[in-house]
């Protein structure tokens, strides 16, 4: 454990730095494992619960599976691994954390499970327990997504909406410049490993709404760069105005991942609220974004659909019905035509 980096800490889904730290250790397989620092006190790691929950959706994000959880706390570490290894209710390890529906479910199991282990030899019989212990949770990667040590730990930091590293385009084209790696070939919106094609492809799907609303007489007002706003450009046409978020995923895009701030937009203004959706985005050699399947849905409140909501930074499900669905490239446009 001595490669570990510095210790961080972690930002919520509105970019609010939360009182708990971590750090990536490197494991002798080139995997690595998560050190998540104990609380204590008014002061120590406060945010500990929030925090683990939110890195645990994060790591979902990253396609990390995990393994093996281990109390790491003084006492606990001069104890034989099995004494010291926090065995969550209700879930098998390992866990691939990508297909974990609750994530505040796991935690808390989490939490119970540590509470059980290891305690103090001294504790009394009805001690519940401290359920924020410094615990190691061993992870794994396929080998094609790997990440590299500095990248997981960004990952584990901060909400992608956030991420500010800077982006290469083409302004004489269109489409977007891309890396090549590849996304994820699951139904939702995935975590993009390369940084710059993240928001190559977030990118091209601003521009694609753009011109959607564009051809209809509205005017595009970027705000994706303005913190806590809760959704990413404001289209004007006379008195009229709307209120857009966009997502961008080379997945199929059957859920997206939208933030507690972009839910709370939405409902508070859902006559003008829009879900702007481009899945399939492709990235040719050339490193070039183009095509994608849009769907599209105003009037947008999350709220009045929250069984397809799930935990926050939020798992939306699009709705199976309703909303307006077309090829980028062709003629015909399927479902409802607002806008106009």
């Amino acid at each position: 454990m001595s490669d570990a980096q510095a210790p961080s800490s972690l930002c919520d889904a509105d970019g609010n730095r939360l009182s708990a730290q971590f750090s990536i250790v490197p494991d002798e397989d080139g995997q690595f494992s998560l050190l998540f620092e104990s609380a204590g006190g008014p002061k120590r790691n406060r945010d500990y619960g929030e925090a683990l929950g939110i890195a645990l959706e994060r790591l979902g994000r990253a396609h990390a599976t995990l393994t093996r959880i281990e109390v790491v706390s003084r006492e606990a570490l001069a104890r034989p691994l099995n004494e010291r290894t926090v065995e969550p209710e209700g879930y098998k390890l390992p866990l691939a954390l990508m297909g974990v529906e609750d994530y505040l479910d796991l935690r808390k199991k989490i939490g119970a499970g540590v509470a059980k282990t290891a305690q103090r030899r001294v504790a009394k019989k009805s001690s519940s327990g401290n359920s924020q212990k410094r615990l190691r949770l061993v992870l794994r990667f396929k080998p094609e997504l790997t990440p590299e040590i500095q990248a997981l730990v960004r990952v584990i930091e901060r909400a992608p909406k956030y991420d500010t590293q800077p982006l290469l385009t083409s302004t004489s084209q269109d489409a977007a410049r891309t890396g090549t790696k590849r996304a994820s070939a699951s139904n939702g919106q995935g975590f993009e490993q390369d940084v710059q094609t993240k928001l190559a492809v977030e990118e091209y799907a601003m521009r694609q709404a753009e011109k959607h609303y564009a051809q209809l007489g509205w005017q595009a007002h970027r705000r994706d760069k303005e913190k806590g706003l809760g959704y990413d450009i404001e289209f004007t046409k006379d008195k009229q105005r709307l209120c857009v978020e966009v997502k961008g995923t080379r997945t199929a895009g059957a859920r997206v991942i939208v933030t507690s701030n972009e839910v709370e937009q939405a409902h508070a203004e859902s006559e003008r609220s829009v879900l702007f959706v481009v899945a399939d985005i492709k990235v040719s050699e050339g490193l070039i974004c183009s095509g994608g399947q849009v769907s599209l849905y105003e009037r947008w409140d999350p709220k009045a659909r929250e069984k397809l909501l799930m935990v926050k930074d939020y798992w939306y499900e699009l709705p199976k019905e309703g909303g307006m669905h077309y090829a980028i490239g062709s003629e015909s446009k399927s479902g409802d035509q607002g806008g106009s």
